[in-house]
């Protein structure tokens, strides 16, 4: 939803699951794709992975209620480039 109000940006889709979320980044080829780790299905971080594989320049950015480092460092090590 913040997003969603910022003038300067344009929500092409969300995901309920890590499946649909690695469908939809290849269907609507984002220019920043935001990933709840809360996300159901597969591994969030394989997610990552999966979307990385696909495209080595995708930009992702991790959001998750999580403030322990061993989140953090695994989000980027999966190819995240940011994490909230």
């Amino acid at each position: 939803m913040l997003l969603a109000g910022m003038t300067d940006m344009n929500v092409l889709g969300e995901a309920d699951t890590g499946e649909e979320a690695c469908t939809k980044f290849q269907t609507h080829a984002p220019d920043v794709k935001v990933i709840d780790l809360n996300l159901p299905g597969i591994g969030r971080l394989e997610a990552i992975r999966r979307i990385i594989h696909r495209d080595r320049q995708a930009k992702i950015l991790v959001f998750s209620i999580h403030d322990e480092g061993v989140y953090v460092s695994r989000a980027l090590e999966a190819g995240a480039l940011g994490y909230l």
